[in-house]
């Protein structure tokens, strides 16, 4: 293949060699296949660990505390950094929309 100039490859030439799997028999995938599908668990591999559960605390939730400490200057702080952000971007959308 070569390349017109403008970067473009020339599909004029030869055709490209044909794929390996285009070799490959229908009776040799069928073979592979029913291989593969009796071929034994790694014994390398343990079993996973049955799960089970206790039916006394399978249902129950740990009581949550909700942390409500210096609750009025956190929601503070959050209004001063959205106000901050609102006046810092606010004019480069301006300058944008323009």
């Amino acid at each position: 293949m070569s390349d017109g100039g403008m970067g473009d490859l020339d599909a004029r030439s030869a055709p490209p060699p044909p794929l390996q799997l285009d070799t490959v028999k229908p009776s040799q995938l069928a073979s592979a296949a029913a291989a593969a599908a009796t071929a034994a668990v790694h014994p390398a591999v343990p079993a996973p660990p049955a799960v089970t559960m206790d039916p006394t605390t399978a249902g129950d939730k740990p009581a949550t505390k909700w942390n409500t400490e210096n609750l009025a200057l956190r929601l503070g702080a959050d209004a001063v950094s959205a106000a901050s952000a609102a006046v810092m971007v606010a004019p480069i959308i301006s300058i944008i929309d323009r």
